[in-house]
């Protein structure tokens, strides 16, 4: 997770496969690359706390399945292996 959007911007923490986050907002760097500002919905597997915000690149976060019938927010998931 980064401070801002981009390669070139400060290092918050790190996400772990399997981590839940919901995204913010979405957003693109000078190369093209979107990112996306999410904020966790668990404590991280790393340490960060529930809560906590952060950018990601798009590359490193999937979308679940989530069940047609289900009342609760689908949320993304961090950490590509």
């Amino acid at each position: 997770m980064r401070d801002d959007v981009g390669t070139g911007a400060g290092i918050l923490g790190q996400l772990y496969a399997g981590d839940q986050v919901q995204i913010l907002s979405t957003a693109q760097d000078a190369g093209g690359q979107q990112w996306d500002q999410v904020t966790l919905a668990n404590d991280s597997a790393g340490g960060l706390p529930s809560g906590f915000a952060g950018w990601v690149s798009e590359a490193y976060l999937s979308e679940p399945s989530c069940p047609s019938d289900s009342q609760i927010q689908c949320l993304m998931y961090g950490g590509h292996d």
